[in-house]
């Protein structure tokens, strides 16, 4: 499987760890890597997350819900392409990233 990250996604994750940085040194790198485990996890078992209950269109769209972190992983599996369209607050609006899939 080869993971692609949307650049809005990529966006998030770097002001999300940012954000954690500010609140404690070292925060940011641990939520960095909390996102590369659960990308891992994507990547070796694509079908192993959850389907998103609150995504209604066509599609498979997937979440990984991070541990220690309020935050989710969203993604789909196109054509053996992984693409990870958000990684979002869970508190966040749902579905507000789901123009991004048009941009593919």
């Amino acid at each position: 499987m080869i993971l692609q990250i949307h650049p809005k996604a990529e966006h998030e994750l770097r002001a999300a760890a940012r954000w954690y940085e500010k609140q404690r040194e070292g925060l940011g790198l641990e939520f960095f890597a909390t996102v590369d485990a659960a990308m891992a996890g994507i990547e070796s078992d694509p079908n192993r997350a959850s389907r998103l209950e609150t995504w209604f269109g066509d599609g498979d769209v997937r979440r990984v819900v991070l541990p220690r972190f309020p935050y989710l992983v969203i993604y789909e599996v196109i054509n053996d392409i992984v693409h990870i369209w958000s990684i979002t607050h869970s508190r966040r609006k749902p579905n507000y990233w789901k123009a991004r899939r048009r941009d593919q």
